[in-house]
């Protein structure tokens, strides 16, 4: 059996990313950091804080294009939180995915399984998405 190695949620998000942009699909999204981001100088001493994002956002956004130029929507806004194995998914980010849910778009939550492969992860994140713009598709 081989012994799986911990993949930390950030390399996860970029391998989704890549497959969420492959060619040929009908998603397109991009990396989105939430939060506020402390900016120091040489000495370690804070200088600055940037706000990012805001809190509960999804890690990537962007839309699934419609069915066609014809169809009555061009498409739809796309939110996907990515978490690792034992991160927590907090009530903020719950929110937003039912606010983009109440608002006509498409929310998938994929959570990292240690016991499969990143590849195997990736390619469970694609699937939960899919399933998700079929359901939209469908409402």
């Amino acid at each position: 059996m081989t012994k799986r190695v911990a993949v930390h949620e950030s390399t996860f998000q970029a391998e989704c990313v890549k497959a969420f942009n492959a060619p040929g699909r009908a998603t397109r999204v991009f990396r989105v950091n939430a939060g506020k981001h402390v900016i120091r100088d040489e000495l370690g001493q804070k200088q600055s804080v940037v706000q990012g994002a805001p809190d509960g956002c999804p890690d990537l956004i962007g839309w699934v294009r419609g069915p066609s130029p014809t169809a009555k929507t061009a498409g739809w806004f796309l939110g996907i939180e990515l978490k690792s194995a034992t991160a927590p998914y907090t009530e903020e980010q719950e929110r937003w995915g039912v606010r983009i849910i109440e608002a006509g778009g498409v929310y998938a939550f994929c959570r990292y399984d240690e016991a499969c492969s990143l590849e195997e992860n990736v390619a469970s994140a694609v699937a939960t998405v899919d399933r998700k713009i079929e359901e939209r598709k469908l409402a």
